[in-house]
């Protein structure tokens, strides 16, 4: 009797100790993670493109992406063994102050005995100052930090930093002009722009976490100012203000907002950029060139027969299509028709003939005309174009893509 209650006793035991084992190792309720407070928290960006590797070892060495200015700069001393290092470009999911791209630097878990230095660069900046720049880096939960004593480079236009991990890194500003209208004003328009600040709480390790960001206090702004004459901002000494574009523009043309605050112990002048359109206008971008165009001739008041001329006639920007009407215009035989001289002898067109003869084909692309108001027709048109071959007749090149944006006044 007593050896059955001990097989008995034995047989629970077990089934008790394996019952706990897979508790233990797949728990039916596991308690989530809980949020800190303010704290900035996003998923992983995914991967962008390829990655870049190189081994490094105990003699240093650097990494770089080319033609970006990202690099990785390893000193000696700083690893024992080689290890090959990585950097690939991936989604910035940091939903504000995110500047540029951001870039995974891999693998994680590596033990430096020396700082390393991680360098991105910012590029041109629109809404802030690259007194207000530092590194952001999302850790392994998702949280975002901020490194506390970046080394901005306002010549070579980079913020490098050190530290002794890596993760997904970007640069961040900390204090931006946001425009909550318009980025394109006619003559009269407005549009509110407001001061923004992240702040940040500490972290145990060393660097902040970023928070959520908020209206920057009334207190700070020092003075605001415009570059355009006849520019107004009304709103005095406060953080957020109307800007109201001249009641005449001439040419198109971008034009700067200035705001001077007292952050930190520190003056900082964020400064905020705005187009202004004249009544007319066309601004064209094709292959790496930017154009504007300030005169204009409308040559028909029932088909769209347009020229638009810039830099003293040396550019030329052509749109034809059967109406001035809303709506789309595809490109071909009797619907639409782009062309362009730039630099005065360069020329695309959707409309192109092959070497062996002039029959016409025509470019994927169209003319969209979306509003008509007050005898002023606005529009877009993109798509590809061809470029003659120089010293030809019929023979044209390869496909380049294009786009503008237009405003003309109906006759």
């Amino acid at each position: 009797m007593k050896k059955k209650v001990n097989w008995l006793y034995g047989l629970l035991l077990l089934v008790v100790i394996v019952s706990c084992k897979k508790k233990n190792e797949n728990p039916a309720d596991p308690t989530p993670e809980k949020d800190i407070p303010g704290a900035v928290r996003t998923k992983h960006g995914e991967v962008v493109g390829t990655s870049t590797k190189q081994i490094i070892g105990a003699d240093g060495g650097s990494l770089e992406i080319p033609n970006r200015g990202v690099k990785l700069s390893v000193p000696a001393g700083a690893l024992e063994t080689n290890i090959e290092f990585s950097i690939q470009e991936v989604e910035y999911l940091l939903p504000f102050g995110a500047i540029g791209k951001a870039y995974r630097f891999l693998p994680e878990n590596v033990t430096f005995k020396k700082d390393i230095e991680i360098t991105i660069p910012f590029g041109q900046l629109s809404n802030t100052s690259s007194k207000a720049l530092s590194l952001a880096y999302q850790d392994n939960k998702g949280y975002w930090h901020m490194v506390k004593q970046p080394i901005v480079d306002e010549y070579k236009n980079t913020v490098t930093a050190k530290t002794r991990h890596f993760s997904d890194w970007g640069v961040v500003s900390t204090l931006y002009i946001n425009n909550s209208g318009k980025e394109e004003l006619s003559a009269g328009e407005t549009t509110k722009l407001e001061i923004k600040f992240i702040p940040t709480k500490e972290s145990p390790d060393n660097d902040d976490l970023l928070d959520i960001v908020v209206t920057l206090a009334d207190t700070k702004v020092k003075k605001w100012y415009a570059s355009a004459t006849g520019a107004v901002i009304s709103g005095g000494l406060t953080t957020s203000v109307t800007y109201k574009a001249p009641e005449s523009i001439n040419t198109m043309g971008s034009t700067s907002i200035f705001a001077v605050v007292f952050v930190d112990g520190r003056e900082i002048t964020l400064a905020c950029s705005l187009m202004l359109l004249p009544e007319q206008y066309c601004a064209l971008k094709i292959a790496s060139n930017y154009l504007t165009f300030d005169d204009i001739d409308v040559l028909s008041a029932q088909d769209m027969f347009i020229n638009f001329y810039g830099n003293y006639k040396e550019y030329r920007f052509h749109l034809e299509a059967p109406d001035h009407n809303v709506g789309k215009k595809p490109f071909g035989r009797d619907k639409a028709l782009v062309s362009t001289y730039i630099n005065g002898k360069d020329y695309y067109t959707s409309a192109y003939t092959q070497c062996d003869g002039p029959e016409l084909y025509y470019t994927d692309g169209e003319i969209v005309v979306t509003e008509v108001k007050n005898g002023l027709v606005n529009g877009t048109a993109s798509g590809v174009l061809r470029l003659k071959t120089s010293g030809t007749s019929y023979c044209f090149g390869g496909e380049i893509s294009f786009s503008a944006k237009f405003r003309y006044k109906k006759p």
